[in-house]
C-alpha cells in the first residue's frame, strides 16, 4: 500500500514509477524545507481567519461583526507591504531576524488580547493587529518560496501538495478543538513559522538572492504595466469571489457550521487538480486555467437558491482555490523579474486584501446588483486577457529554450545560481572577481556554487562544465 502511494506521488510530480533517485536529486533539503514552511504558514493563516470570524461574528458584535472582518482583511494588505519595506530599510540580517521576532510578540499580544477581551473597539484593535502581523509573516515566506522554488519544474505540484495538506490538516484540526486549544494552536503554529524563518544555516533568507537583474541572464526586469496588469487581472477575480460570497451568505443564514466542514474538501482537491495542470508546458497555460475556473463561479448563488447548500459551497471553494493557487504561481514566477521582488511575491495576497474593503458596500449582496457586477468583471477579464496577449498562443509561435534555459529548468537553478552558472562558464576566475561582477558576496557565491554542485551532483568546475555541455535532454 506504502508502495503504491508512493508510486502514485511519483507520477503526480511528472517522474514515472519507481523514480525515486529522479525525486531525490530534483528535491533538496531546501526544498523541502521551504515545503514543510509554506504548509505550516498556509495552516495558521487559515486558522487565524477561522479563529478571529468566530470572534467578529458573536452574537454581541452584532452587525459590526461582519464589518470587523472585511476591514481585518483590507489591514492585511499593510502587513505585506510591511514585509517588503522593512527588507528596504535595512540590510542587516540581525535587524531583519529581530523584526520577525517582534512581528510575533505582537502577534501573540493581538490573538491573546481578542481571546479576552469584552469590548468591540479592542476587539477590532487586536483582531486588526493580529491580521497585519499574520501577513508580514505571509510576504516574508511567499517571498522564500519565489527565491528557492520558482524555477523548480513541478513548482505548481509541489504547492498543490503543500495546500492541500494545509488544508486537510485544517478540517480535522477543527473539529476536534475547544476554544482555548484552538487559541494555543494558531499561537504555536505561528511561533514555529517564525523559529522556521530564523534558522542560523538558512541566511539566504535575510541575503538579497532575488535582486539579480544583471549583466549575465540577458532578461529585462518587468515593468510596471506588466505588473499593474496581473494587479487589475487579480482585483478582477477576487471582486467576482467575494461578491459571490456575499450573495452566498445573503441567499442563506451565515454563518452556517457546514462552511468550515466537508465542503472545504473542495478546496484542498482543487490545489492538488490546478497545480498538476499548471505545471503542464511550463506554465504556458496559467492564464487559461485562471479564467477556466473563475466563470463558473456565476452559477455558484443559483445553485445555493435552489436548496444545494452544501454541494454549493463544494464548488465554491474549488474554485476558490484553484484562484488562490494559480494567481499566487503568476506572482511567484513574476517576482524575480521585478525591482521590488519582496512585494511582488505575495502581490496576490496583498490585492486580494486590498479587494476586501469593497464587500462593505451594501450592494455587493444584493443579488442582481451582485449579478451584474460579477458579469462586467468577466466580460472586463476576457477582454483584459486578448489584448495583453497573457493567453497560450500556438505551437508554431512557441520558442524552444535554449541550453541555458534547458539546464536551469533540468536542475531547478534559482536566478542567482544561473548567474553565478554563467559567469563561470564565460571565465576560470577565482570566486572572489566572480562576486563581484555577479555583485555578490565572495561567501554568498560559494554559497550559490555549492548548491549548483548539489543540484547537479557535480563536486568540481570541469565536472559542471562537462555536464553543461552534454546534450541537455539526455537526462531531462
Amino acid at each position: 500500500m506504502a508502495l503504491k502511494a508512493k508510486d502514485l506521488l511519483y507520477k503526480y510530480l511528472g517522474f514515472g514509477t519507481g523514480a525515486e533517485e529522479a525525486v531525490k536529486n530534483s528535491l533538496n533539503k531546501k526544498h523541502l524545507y521551504l515545503m514543510a514552511l509554506f504548509t505550516i504558514f498556509l495552516f495558521e493563516f487559515m486558522m487565524t481567519q477561522i479563529y478571529l470570524d468566530s470572534r467578529f461574528y458573536a452574537e454581541e458584535t452584532g452587525p459590526w461583526g461582519f464589518r470587523l472582518h472585511y476591514i481585518m482583511t483590507a489591514v492585511m494588505a499593510l502587513g505585506f507591504v510591511s514585509f517588503s519595506l522593512s527588507r528596504r530599510f535595512t540590510k542587516s540580517i540581525a535587524v531583519r531576524r529581530l523584526v520577525l521576532i517582534a512581528t510575533y510578540g505582537l502577534y501573540f499580544a493581538g490573538a491573546v488580547t481578542s481571546f479576552v477581551t469584552d469590548s468591540l473597539s479592542v476587539l477590532a484593535v487586536a483582531g486588526c493587529l493580529t491580521g497585519c502581523c499574520l501577513s508580514m509573516l505571509g510576504g516574508a515566506i511567499y517571498y522564500y518560496v519565489a527565491e528557492g522554488l520558482v524555477n523548480h519544474p513541478a513548482m505548481g505540484r509541489l504547492m498543490g501538495i503543500c495546500s492541500a495538506l494545509a488544508v486537510f490538516i485544517q478540517i480535522a484540526v477543527h473539529q476536534i478543538l475547544t476554544p482555548v486549544s484552538f487559541l494555543f494552536v494558531i499561537l504555536f503554529g505561528f511561533g514555529l513559522s517564525v523559529i522556521g524563518s530564523l534558522q542560523l544555516d538558512n541566511e539566504w533568507m535575510f541575503d538579497e538572492p532575488l535582486e539579480y537583474a544583471g549583466k549575465n541572464d540577458g532578461k529585462k526586469l518587468a515593468g510596471n504595466k506588466e505588473v499593474l496588469i496581473r494587479v487589475l487581472i487579480t482585483a478582477m477575480i477576487y471582486i467576482l469571489v467575494g461578491v459571490t460570497d456575499k450573495i452566498c451568505v445573503a441567499v442563506t443564514a451565515s454563518g452556517n457550521p457546514v462552511m468550515y466542514n466537508w465542503p472545504r474538501l473542495g478546496l484542498g482537491l482543487s490545489y492538488l487538480v490546478i497545480g498538476f495542470f499548471a505545471d503542464l508546458s511550463h506554465k504556458r497555460y496559467l492564464y487559461l486555467i485562471t479564467i477556466c475556473t473563475i466563470l463558473p463561479i456565476i452559477c455558484i448563488p443559483m445553485v445555493m437558491n435552489a436548496g444545494y447548500y452544501a454541494p454549493a459551497m463544494f464548488a465554491y471553494y474549488f474554485l476558490v482555490g484553484s484562484q488562490i493557487l494559480c494567481i499566487s504561481l503568476i506572482f511567484w514566477e513574476l517576482a524575480p523579474r521585478t525591482a521590488f521582488p519582496y512585494l511582488t511575491a505575495s502581490l496576490g495576497r496583498a490585492t486580494n486584501a486590498c479587494v476586501e474593503i469593497l464587500f462593505l458596500l451594501p450592494f455587493t449582496s444584493d443579488f442582481v446588483w451582485g449579478t451584474v457586477l460579477e458579469t462586467a468583471m468577466i466580460m472586463g477579464l476576457l477582454l483584459i486577457l486578448s489584448l495583453s496577449g497573457l493567453l497560450p498562443v500556438s505551437n508554431a509561435l512557441v520558442v524552444k529554450p535554449d541550453r541555458m534555459g534547458l539546464f536551469i529548468e533540468r536542475f531547478a537553478l534559482t536566478p542567482r545560481e544561473k548567474d553565478i552558472l554563467s559567469d563561470l562558464l564565460k571565465n576560470d576566475d577565482n570566486m572572489n572577481k566572480v562576486a563581484e561582477r555577479v555583485g555578490v558576496s565572495e561567501r554568498a557565491a560559494y554559497r550559490h556554487l555549492n548548491n549548483i554542485y548539489q543540484k547537479t551532483g557535480t563536486t568540481s568546475r570541469l565536472q559542471l562544465m562537462r555536464l553543461f555541455y552534454e546534450n541537455p535532454e539526455e537526462k531531462g
